[in-house]
């Protein structure tokens, strides 16, 4: 299995707590299983209760993405097909925290990323995507894979926080307006969005429910093109130049587009590249003169 991230291996030592650990039993006085089966059983009703279209889908491809060792979809109805996702899986179950019996037919576990989806375009009717947003480094990234993967007419149901503070596992605060103007952006449109009582998990936010519908644009892709996911894929040209880390970022107009982030900045990302957030700098192809002259300029 591959090396944790400091942030993954937190992850994972919170679920071990939770699950073997005691944690759930002192959270809320019930067994994890007793408590997750019945969490996922009500999520799952409320869905239709929201969205009644999705019954259509019931016979379809239904994926969980960000599902944790306990996806919902462990209850998804028999005929359908579960696909569940997470950077984590392997480690849920070398650690023993899948629940027992939940491989079987129709149910797919995958370990993978949400900003790099090992799904084929337009796959998936029914997708949900509950409290992962918030986790991942670059969560517009992460949308737009979600928007590839679902059928035209198919659904997304979305949670996350808005607002509130912020950490380490939970880098970012959503505003509903902009994460819907950025859905929109990649073709999905939203039907409907809740904040239910008693929604938060963090100090100062809300949860926010988002069901959405993709939909199909004339003249233009909604989903990712294979030149757009190279264009998605920053490039490491040379760490530690005076305080600044090289990124490389092919795009349509310069290839040799080359973005300075400075170290204690973290992630880099590319919404902040497209809007001039970064310093840029055009550099030659070939790596050596392109990083001498880049230490000569720094």
């Amino acid at each position: 299995m591959r090396t944790l991230t400091a942030k993954e291996q937190g992850e994972l030592n919170f679920w071990a707590n939770y699950v073997l650990g005691g944690g759930c039993e002192q959270e809320s006085g019930r067994s994890y299983i007793d408590r997750w089966s019945n969490t996922a059983n009500g999520r799952l009703s409320y869905y239709r209760e929201q969205v009644p279209e999705i019954a259509a889908a019931e016979h379809g491809v239904w994926a969980d993405v960000g599902c944790g060792p306990y996806p919902v979809l462990l209850h998804a109805p028999k005929q359908t097909t579960a696909v569940m996702i997470d950077p984590l899986m392997k480690h849920y179950f070398a650690h023993g925290l899948v629940p027992p019996g939940a491989v079987g037919p129709g149910r797919v576990f995958i370990e993978s990323f949400i900003e790099d989806l090992p799904l084929p375009d337009e796959s998936i009717d029914v997708l949900m995507c509950l409290n992962c947003l918030d986790h991942v480094d670059d969560p517009w990234t992460g949308l737009r894979e979600l928007a590839r993967v679902i059928k035209v007419g198919g659904h997304l149901i979305l949670e996350v926080d808005l607002g509130g503070t912020t950490d380490y596992m939970h880098p970012h605060a959503f505003g509903r307006e902009d994460l819907e103007a950025k859905a929109e952006r990649f073709g999905l449109t939203n039907v409907k969005w809740n904040l239910p009582d008693g929604g938060i998990r963090r100090p100062g936010a809300t949860l926010y429910y988002g069901f959405y519908r993709r939909v199909e644009r004339k003249g233009a892709h909604t989903g990712v093109t294979p030149l757009m996911r190279s264009i998605l894929q920053p490039v490491l040209v040379k760490e530690g130049i005076k305080g600044f880390n090289i990124i490389r970022m092919p795009d349509f107009n310069s290839p040799g587009s080359y973005f300075a982030l400075h170290q204690s900045e973290g992630a880099f990302y590319y919404e902040k590249a497209i809007a001039n957030k970064y310093r840029r700098c055009y550099g030659d192809t070939d790596m050596d003169r392109l990083i001498a002259r880049l230490e000569r300029e720094f």
